[in-house]
């Protein structure tokens, strides 16, 4: 019998997924700050800020897209989200550890 998965504002409260999340968009943003391009907010902090005390609470309840798809057992958005941070990075040489996992994770499940 499986474990119900975890719900997002419990993800959010929890000291460790929260600093994966934290790394993950860090690691977004910085890749993208390297690239040239820019977005709503002037740093991952001031995004983060936004994520944890309003996106996270409006969209608790929604069942997400990727997981969606890993449920119908079809090909995920993965390759236009950490992907396209992958990319991005290796044009310049920028790690992003956090991002891979989370990619490498998520092929994984796919398969």
């Amino acid at each position: 019998m499986g474990r119900k998965p975890a719900h997002p504002t419990i993800l959010a409260a929890h000291k460790s997924s929260r600093a994966i999340m934290d790394s993950i968009i860090e690691e977004a943003f910085n890749v993208m700050t390297l690239s040239g391009y820019q977005t709503h907010w002037d740093c991952a902090r001031d995004f983060l800020e936004v994520f944890y005390s309003k996106l996270v609470l409006a969209t608790a309840d929604h069942k997400s897209s990727m997981l969606q798809d890993i449920a119908a057992k079809k090909r995920t958005e993965i390759d236009a989200l950490n992907g396209a941070v992958i990319e991005l990075a290796e044009r310049s040489a920028t790690p992003v550890p956090y991002n891979c996992v989370a990619y490498n994770l998520v092929k994984f499940i796919e398969t």
